[in-house]
């Protein structure tokens, strides 16, 4: 595990991490990239997209737009939510 929080950059280096971009406000406020790569470059992202989605659910409960009626559980797809959208 990665601990020196004195040295974001070269934890993120550490960890792997082809590149950082950060829009705040629909303002571009850094963008760096490591180990050679570039906007330009396709990047293998894997389960990122489950964690984006999580993370707009939880902004979307918070802010009282989707409201969890059901959660169940079953051995085949480990937890399902149910949603209602308003």
């Amino acid at each position: 595990m990665i601990s020196d929080r004195s040295n974001p950059i070269g934890a993120v280096v550490a960890l792997q991490v082809d590149g950082v971009v950060v829009v705040r406000h629909g303002t571009l406020v850094y963008e760096r990239y490591f180990r050679g790569y570039n906007a330009d470059e396709v990047h293998i992202i894997q389960s990122v997209t489950k964690s984006v989605v999580a993370l707009l659910v939880g902004i979307a409960v918070d802010h009282g737009w989707l409201r969890c009626r059901r959660a169940t559980f079953d051995r085949k797809t480990r937890i399902a939510l149910r949603f209602e959208i308003f």
